[in-house]
């Protein structure tokens, strides 16, 4: 994992955008953890983030050709490693 994914995960923690613990979803489904962007309220938590998704842009080979769709499904999946990762650290951090 590299330093910007790990800092951006603090990020979501620190703005009560990511939470851990035992949560049901709309859909029914349980999951350990819950991701909340409306929880980005100031300006300066969006600049962030707009910082993190640059440096996760930069951080992949795109060029011009390539689908907005790819984009965003390389953001998703990354997104969702990240978390896990995170997940299983702070789980095993407690014990679980």
């Amino acid at each position: 994992m590299e330093d910007y994914q790990r800092e951006f995960i603090d990020f979501m923690v620190d703005s009560h955008v990511l939470k851990f613990g035992s949560f049901t979803l709309k859909s029914g489904r349980q999951s350990p953890f819950f991701m909340n962007a409306g929880a980005y309220v100031t300006g300066n938590q969006l600049r962030r983030l707009g910082e993190y998704y640059a440096k996760a842009l930069a951080d992949k080979d795109y060029t011009s050709e390539q689908a907005y769709e790819d984009i965003k499904r390389e953001w998703e999946n990354m997104d969702y490693e990240m978390i896990k990762e995170a997940f299983n650290e702070k789980a095993a951090e407690l014990g679980l």
